[in-house]
Formats: structure tokens, C-alpha cells, sequence
């Protein structure tokens, strides 16, 4: 079995290296995985997939609305079709059974001008794979986006996989997806073994994978 997995970053890395976690453990489970990332190239580790770094882009501020290409200049329709046509390309090397988009369609919508093809080609595939939304545990509700979200979930999608706690916090489209949402609890990469008392009496305070932290952070040693 195959699985291709789409990823994109915009500011910091928490998406690609969450991605990049559960692509090791579809892989460890016998999937042969393709990753595709379409954020700023980042050295990391790629052990048990095959990744694929498409054009890069990234968010110009922290409002998303303008995106950048890896020369950080604004995207253009014709940098959008090259792009699209390197994510199909790399979709139909891949030769997958299932297709898992990161975020999309509960997020990532500024880069539906991709997805959104790459989603009607796998829906006309045959055999047609199965179709899976990766989603981290918390995200924002968008109450006038909501039934654009649903309706391209219905439209393409079989499964989300909210990778957090129902109990922490409720997904906000939870009862409209029925058995088709899944909790997986959180992803964490294999914690390093220690003993002793190392950090004991330490507070850790982690910004995740974000580019816009240092605020946290301050706050956190003036406190």
C-alpha cells in the first residue's frame, strides 16, 4: 500500500514536523509513503519516506493573506500553475492509495488553487483512494467559512484524523462529521530516554513549531 501525504508550512515548522512524525509511523506500519512539502526547504531528517519539496512558499505576515515564493516575493498566477502542476506530477508518481491533505479543507485555504485539483484527480482515480484531512488537535472556527469547509469535506473527503483530545478540546465540526472523525490523541516523536533528576524543578515553555513565539516566550521569562 501507498500513501501520498501533503503538508504545507507557512510561518514555522510545527506542520511539517508533525507531518513528518506521522509519515515515519505510516511507514513503519507498511505503507510506502511519498511527503510532499510545499513550505520553505528545511533540513530535517527523512528516514522511512520519500519527500518530495515542491516550489516553496511562505505566509508574507502573520495575516496569511499574501503569499510568498521562495524568493519572497508575491506569488503569481503563473508561479501557482507551475506549482500545481508539480503537486500532480508528484501525486501521480506516487501511484497512492490514499491521500492525506494536512490541514485542507479546514485550513490551508489560500491554497486551494492546488488542492482542489489535486483533490478532483484522485476523486476521478481508478481505483479511487482513499481520501483522509490531517488536522492538529485546536483550530480556528470560522463560522462563515463553515459550509464552504463541509462542503469540499463532503465533496472529496472519507475521514478527518484530528491528532488530539476530545476532552481538551472539541473539534469544531464534530457533530456534523459523525464516524467520519476520528481522535488519534497527540502526536510526539519518541521522547529521548533520561534518568535521574534532570529538569527537575524547570518549567519548559515551548512556542511549538511557530516563527511567531518570541512574544510567548518573554512574556514567560518576565513572569
Amino acid at each position: 500500500m501507498k500513501a501520498f501525504f501533503y503538508v504545507q508550512h507557512l510561518l514555522g515548522i510545527g506542520h511539517l514536523k508533525r507531518a513528518a512524525i506521522l509519515a515515519r509511523a505510516i511507514s513503519s506500519a507498511g505503507f510506502e509513503v511519498t511527503l510532499a512539502s510545499g513550505g520553505t526547504r528545511i533540513e530535517m531528517p527523512i528516514e522511512g519516506f520519500r519527500f518530495v519539496q515542491l516550489p516553496p512558499a511562505a505566509a508574507a505576515d502573520m495575516t496569511f493573506k499574501t503569499l510568498v515564493d521562495g524568493d519572497g516575493k508575491p506569488v503569481t498566477e503563473e508561479w501557482k500553475r507551475r506549482r500545481t502542476a508539480a503537486l500532480l506530477e508528484a501525486w501521480r508518481n506516487a501511484r497512492a492509495q490514499v491521500l492525506i491533505t494536512e490541514l485542507f479543507p479546514f485550513g490551508r485555504r489560500q491554497m486551494r488553487f492546488e488542492l482542489l485539483p489535486l483533490l478532483e484527480a484522485a476523486s476521478s482515480s481508478a481505483p479511487k483512494p482513499l481520501i483522509v484531512s490531517s488536522v492538529r488537535d485546536i483550530i480556528q472556527a470560522k463560522p462563515d467559512r463553515e459550509g464552504e469547509m463541509l462542503g469540499w469535506f463532503e465533496r472529496y473527503f472519507d475521514h478527518v484524523l484530528v491528532h488530539g483530545d476530545p476532552h481538551v478540546g472539541l473539534f469544531p465540526h464534530a457533530t456534523r462529521l459523525g464516524d467520519r472523525l476520528h481522535y488519534t490523541g497527540y502526536v510526539v516523536d519518541d521522547p529521548p530516554q533520561t534518568g535521574g533528576d534532570a529538569g527537575r524543578g524547570e518549567v519548559i515553555v515551548s512556542a511549538g513549531g511557530g516563527a511567531v513565539g518570541a512574544r510567548l516566550l518573554e512574556t514567560a521569562i518576565r513572569a
